[in-house]
């Protein structure tokens, strides 16, 4: 690692962090209601995507979405004053949100919820903008449909591959495993850009969420029923504790 080459950036970091809510302001909290919550977060760096919400769209999910819209904005400022590579690595990491926006909008689909309730769960980033999601939800009748509104994206082809390659009642998993394989391949690639110990950190932090992904397929797919010679299909290549023969044995 150069150190040199993170000096401007570590100092901005810094800086982030002295705006964070300390504990003890974050335990006071916990019990309290969802007003006195936005009043106190009102206060905090939060306040600019705050004033998005109104009185009537006030509940957990909407300050959840404007938590991640801040983690979100952070995260793209350290990216565009990093070195090339963390660059990289930082904009393949960011499509997480993307996926998960487009795994909300088909998880909606198939449990047949409204448009404004679906819209809770999606925080709008990059292709996957407020507007685009919206547009889906209101102009597919079926998973299918959704896929077809998706065909421009790069995670087009994905998509069409995993339809092809499901059972109606695993077609969510199936769905969700493609992406997620689709995006930690780049996430990884990225990773191995790295040299030393950026990419140390970079290969056990990736491993460790990768273990913790993998868990989570695993115990879905129980509560699903799904065969367990299926299973070992969805779960992501790489892991940092687990063997695969673990993960099948599990």
């Amino acid at each position: 690692m150069i150190e040199w080459k993170y000096k401007r950036l570590t100092t901005m970091v810094i800086g982030q962090r002295l705006e964070l809510i300390e504990s003890k302001d974050i335990i006071d909290l916990v019990g309290k209601k969802m007003d006195y919550i936005h009043l106190m977060l009102s206060k905090t760096p939060y306040q600019i995507e705050l004033q998005e919400i109104h009185d009537i769209h006030l509940y957990s999910a909407s300050i959840e979405n404007v938590l991640l819209k801040n983690y979100i904005k952070t995260c793209e400022v350290i990216k565009d004053n990093s070195p090339k590579n963390i660059r990289f690595l930082l904009s393949a990491i960011l499509k997480k949100f993307e996926i998960n926006n487009i795994k909300a909008i088909f998880r909606a689909k198939w449990a047949g919820i409204s448009v404004n309730e679906a819209m809770k769960f999606i925080t709008p980033f990059g292709n996957m903008d407020e507007q685009r999601c919206k547009s889906i939800f209101e102009n597919s009748k079926s998973v299918i449909d959704v896929i077809e509104h998706l065909s421009d994206v790069e995670y087009g082809p994905v998509l069409k591959e995993a339809l092809s390659n499901h059972k109606d009642a695993e077609v969510l998993q199936v769905i969700e495993t493609f992406l997620n394989n689709y995006v930690y391949k780049k996430i990884y690639k990225a990773v191995g850009k790295l040299k030393g110990r950026d990419r140390k950190i970079a290969e056990t932090v990736l491993g460790i969420e990768i273990d913790s992904k993998n868990i989570m397929i695993i115990l879905r797919s129980i509560y699903l029923k799904i065969p367990k010679n299926q299973i070992k299909h969805y779960l992501l290549p790489t892991s940092q504790i687990f063997s695969e023969k673990e993960l099948e044995t599990a």
